[in-house]
Formats: structure tokens, sequence, C-alpha cells
């Protein structure tokens, strides 16, 4: 009778006891890499947003309101006592242009009513008109006042136009 070799059989369930814990342990790095792979994904496209550049507030706009003005027009060709009632407000760029436009404001109200006057109510009735007197407004009070500082005007804003 032949004896049984044993011992080949043995090594067999080693080798593949071996074979499975060494499957086993790729699989368990496997999932480690694949969640850290996730994980890293996931910070870059949160990181993502919050670099992005953030939209700059705006300055707040700065207003110059000034009394409203009334005044008689040069005369013209339709009637001769044409009255002009207006509001104006300043759209200037900043706090210092407010403050150096109440430091001159009697002078900004001198020229205004200088300018007003020297209009008739024929070039007031029509769009371009009005234009055109928001842009002279601009002109005449861009010009430099008695410091040689120049008001900067980035708008004018009829609140009441009146024309009688």
């Amino acid at each position: 009778m032949a004896k049984k070799n044993t011992s080949g059989g043995k090594g067999n369930k080693l080798i593949l006891i071996v074979l499975f814990i060494v499957a086993l342990l790729a699989c368990a790095i496997a999932g480690y890499t694949w969640m850290q792979v996730k994980q890293l994904q996931h910070s870059a496209q949160t990181n993502g947003k919050n670099t992005e550049p953030k939209k700059e507030a705006l300055p707040a706009p700065v207003f110059v309101p000034l009394e409203s003005f009334t005044v008689s027009l040069k005369p013209d060709t339709e009637r001769d006592d044409r009255v002009l009632y207006i509001g104006v407000t300043l759209r200037v760029s900043n706090s210092e242009a407010e403050n150096l436009a109440k430091l001159y404001l009697p002078e900004v109200r001198s020229r205004l009513l200088m300018l007003f006057s020297q209009q008739t109510a024929t070039e007031l009735n029509t769009q371009e008109g009005k234009e055109a007197l928001r842009q002279k407004i601009k002109d005449v009070l861009s010009q430099p006042f008695a410091g040689r500082e120049i008001l900067a005007i980035n708008d004018v804003y009829y609140n009441v136009f009146i024309l009688r």
C-alpha cells in the first residue's frame, strides 16, 4: 500500500489562504484609495467655489440735492415772460466731492442761476434741449472754483422741471 502525501494538500490550503489575504488587502487598499480620491475631488470643488473672485461692492452713490430754482428765461420769439422752475440733484464721485459742493454752494447756485437765465423756453421745450442743459450744468460746474478745486460731477438729475 502506498502512503498518501498529505503535505501537498496542506500546502495548497496555505497558498489559498495567503492568496485570499492578499486579495482582501488589495481590495481594502483600493477602497481606501477610492475614498481618498473622492474626498480630494470634493475638497477641490469646495475650495474652487470659495476661491472664485468675489464681486466688489460698488460704492454707494453720493447725491447732492440743491434747492429748487425759479428763473426768468431769456426772451424768445414766442413769449418774453417765461419762467423755469427747476430742481436739480448732482451725483458726485465721493464724499470729498460732496463736501466740496457744499463748501462752494453759493458759487454753485450762482453759476446755475446764470446758466438757467440764459436759456430760452423754445430750447428747453424739447427732450434734446433738456439733455443739452444737463451737459451744460456739468460743464459749468466742472470749471475750477476759487481754490482751484474742481468738482467732479458724474451726472445731473432733474427733480422738478416746470416751464411756464
